[in-house]
This record gives C-alpha cells, sequence and structure tokens, in this order.
C-alpha cells in the first residue's frame, strides 16, 4: 500500500512497485491521469489528516509493505515562512502512524 500515490515521490514509488510486479494498492485524495493509467488498485478519497480518512484504509484488505508518501504542503514564499508552517511539514508523518492501526504482515 503507498499512501499519497496520486504525484510526486509516492507515484513514482507505485511506479517502481508496480513494475516489479507487485500488487499495489495507491490510496490518495484525489487521483490523477498518471495514477489511473499505472493498473494499481486506487481507493480515492482518502486524507489521513481525518478520522474518516484512516478509516477508510482500515477497511481495507491487510498489506505486506506500506509505504507513506502523504504529506502536508504549505505553498507560502520566504518571506512568509514561520517555524509552526515548517514544524506541520515535517510533524506531520509521526503523528498520525500510531492511530493508522492497518494490519502489516
Amino acid at each position: 500500500m503507498v499512501v499519497g500515490a496520486n504525484r510526486g515521490i509516492g507515484l513514482e514509488m507505485a511506479r517502481l512497485l508496480k513494475k516489479r510486479g507487485d500488487q499495489v494498492i495507491a490510496t490518495c485524495r484525489a487521483k490523477s491521469k498518471e495514477l489511473e493509467e499505472l493498473g494499481a488498485d486506487v481507493v480515492e478519497g482518502v486524507d489521513i489528516t481525518t478520522d474518516a480518512g484512516v478509516a477508510k484504509l482500515r477497511e481495507g484488505k491487510p498489506v505486506d509493505v506500506l509505504v507513506v508518501m502523504a504529506g502536508v504542503l504549505q505553498r507560502v514564499g520566504l518571506s512568509d515562512l514561520r517555524i509552526d508552517v515548517i514544524r506541520q511539514q515535517f510533524d506531520f508523518p509521526a503523528q498520525w502512524d500510531p492511530k493508522l492501526g492497518i494490519h502489516v504482515t
């Protein structure tokens, strides 16, 4: 399972795993054309910043490998950059992991 697979590094990770022959479950808030063309099992509407999004991940089948590429992107210029914005982007992945509760075999 690749969380955050609709673009960027998450999409490339899903692409590499698929090319390797793995069965890929690709989750995202909104799917992209590139992700649709990949041929992975796409689960759309997953926002892991919400309890409902995390619950949607739990509905699936057990996974062997969980790759988390989802994150928070704040589009701010250097003049608007604040420490709380930077901290949110770096702290986000660590904050949700324990509540995910996906069975990884």
